[in-house]
C-alpha cells in the first residue's frame, strides 16, 4: 500500500530533475522479468526505472541498510529486498544471501518485476564496472525453480547521464532485449552451474556494455564530459548514449591523428565553459531564452515569492545531502531525495500557519494551492526566467549570452566536422 501511495509521486519527482527522459528500446511489461541495470547514481536510477515500468517494481539492494526491526519493515513495505555483500560481513554472507535469493525467487514466480544492479555499488562514470554473480544466481536459480512450464526473463538496461552531478539535466535509458534464461539453460546443460553463472554474467556484461557509453579508451574523461555538457546547452532532445558513444569512437582516432586540432578545440572549449561560469551559468544550462514578454512580466511576483518561500526547505536539503555522502556527484540526487519528504511538510506547515493567523480553513486551503503554484513556477521556469531578465536588461547590442551561443555553435560544428 505504502508503495502504491508514494510512487506516483516518486515518479514526478524524478521527471521533474531531468530536463529530458530519453527512452530507446521497449521495457517488458509482462513477464516474470530481472532487470539488470548498470549503477551510475544511487538515487536516480531507481527513479528512472519506476517511471519507465508500468508494473510495480522491486528492488535488490544491500543489506547493510537493513538495521532495526521497525525500518527493515519500511524498507519492505517499499518492496526493497536485501542481499548481501562478504565485506559487510563474512561470516553471515552465504546463509543470508540463500534466504534472500529465495524471497527475489518468490517474487518472480509470482509474475513479479524485480531490478538489480549487477555492479555492486554506483559508480559515476562512463564505464560499467565488472559485474557480480549475484543476478546470474538468482536467475539460474528461479528457472530451476520453475522447471519447463514457466520462463524467465533478464532485460539489460542502459542508463547514460548527460551530467552526472547537475539538476535539470537530461538522462538516455536504452532496453535491450530480454533473454530467456530458459533458452539458456537449454544451450548451455553441459557447464556445471558455477560456469553457467559466469557465463550469464558475462553475457549480461555484455548488453549493458552496448546500451550504455563505453569511455575506458579515453584518456582524457573530462574533456568528454564538457563536450556533453556543451551539447546539452542547446536544449534540445537528444539520444546522448548514441551521442556520446560515437564521439568515444572519434576521440581518441583524433587524438592520435591530430592533437594539435584537439588541443585548440580542447583551449576554445575551456574558454566557453569558464564564460559561463563567469556569469553564474550552469554550462549545461540551455542558453536559449525566447519566452513571450507578457508571460515573464506575469511571472516576476510568482517567481519572486516562490524563491522567498523555497529558501529555507531548498538550503536544508543542499545541506543534508552533504551530511549522508561525501561524494559531490551524489550531493544533487539526495538532494532531491530529501527535497521529495521536506518541501511537502513545509507547504504544509506554511499553510497550518496561514489557517491559525487567519482562523480561517479557507484562508489555509487558498494559501497551500499558492503554495503549490509558485513551487511549481519557480522550479520549472526559475533559470530561464533568470536568464531572460539577464537577456534583457544588459545595456550592449550583443550580451554575453548571444556570445556564449555562438562560441557553443561554432564548438559543435568542429565537432560534426570530425565525422566527416
Amino acid at each position: 500500500m505504502l508503495y502504491r501511495l508514494l510512487k506516483p509521486l516518486v515518479v514526478d519527482a524524478g521527471r521533474r530533475f531531468f530536463r529530458d527522459i530519453y527512452v530507446r528500446g521497449t521495457p517488458a511489461q509482462d513477464v516474470s522479468l530481472l532487470v539488470c541495470a548498470n549503477h551510475v547514481n544511487v538515487v536516480l536510477d531507481g527513479l528512472l526505472l519506476l517511471a519507465v515500468y508500468r508494473r510495480a517494481l522491486w528492488f535488490i539492494v544491500k543489506g547493510s541498510l537493513f538495521k532495526g526491526r521497525l525500518f527493515s519493515e519500511l524498507l519492505g513495505w517499499l518492496q526493497l529486498t536485501p542481499v548481501y555483500r562478504r565485506q559487510d560481513n563474512p561470516d553471515d554472507t552465504r546463509y543470508k544471501n540463500d534466504q534472500a535469493f529465495q524471497r527475489v525467487s518468490e517474487r518472480l514466480s509470482e509474475g513479479s518485476a524485480v531490478a538489480i544492479f549487477p555492479e555492486g555499488e554506483s559508480k559515476t562514470s562512463w564505464t560499467l564496472a565488472p559485474l557480480r554473480t549475484g543476478a546470474a544466481r538468482i536467475a539460474l536459480h528461479t528457472q530451476e525453480l520453475f522447471g519447463e512450464g514457466r520462463e524467465l526473463y533478464i532485460q539489460p538496461v542502459g542508463i547514460t547521464y548527460s551530467d552526472f552531478f547537475r539538476f535539470n539535466c537530461s538522462v538516455t535509458l536504452c532496453f535491450g532485449e530480454p533473454i530467456s534464461v530458459k533458452l539458456f539453460s537449454r544451450a548451455h546443460h553441459e557447464l556445471s552451474k558455477e560456469d553457467q553463472v559466469r557465463v550469464l554474467t558475462e553475457s549480461i556484461a555484455a548488453s549493458l556494455r552496448e546500451l550504455t557509453v563505453d569511455a575506458s579508451t579515453i584518456e582524457n574523461l573530462s574533456l568528454l564530459e564538457m563536450i556533453s555538457k556543451l551539447y546539452q546547452s542547446t536544449g534540445e532532445p537528444r539520444d546522448d548514449q548514441k551521442r556520446l558513444s560515437a564521439i568515444t569512437k572519434l576521440l581518441p582516432e583524433m587524438q592520435s591523428t591530430h592533437p594539435r586540432r584537439i588541443e585548440r578545440f580542447e583551449r576554445r572549449l575551456t574558454r566557453h565553459l569558464e564564460l559561463a561560469e563567469a556569469l553564474k551559468i550552469a554550462p549545461s544550462e540551455k542558453l536559449e531564452s525566447r519566452q513571450n514578454r507578457i508571460f515573464m512580466a506575469l511571472l516576476i511576483p510568482v517567481v519572486a515569492f516562490g524563491i522567498v518561500m523555497l529558501f529555507v526547505p531548498y538550503r536544508v536539503s543542499w545541506w543534508g545531502s552533504r551530511q549522508i555522502t561525501a561524494k559531490s556527484t551524489q550531493y544533487s540526487s539526495w538532494a532531491l531525495s530529501i527535497a521529495f519528504f521536506l518541501f511537502p511538510l513545509w507547504f504544509l506547515l506554511l499553510s497550518s500557519a496561514a489557517w491559525v493567523s487567519s482562523g480561517s480553513l479557507v484562508v489555509g486551503v487558498l494559501a497551500m494551492f499558492f503554495c503549490l503554484v509558485c513551487g511549481y513556477f519557480t522550479s520549472r521556469y526559475f533559470n530561464r526566467f533568470a536568464l531572460y531578465l539577464f537577456t534583457v536588461m544588459w545595456p550592449g547590442r550583443k550580451t554575453p549570452i548571444a556570445v556564449l551561443r555562438e562560441m557553443r555553435d561554432d564548438l559543435i560544428e568542429e565537432i560534426e566536422s570530425w565525422t566527416l
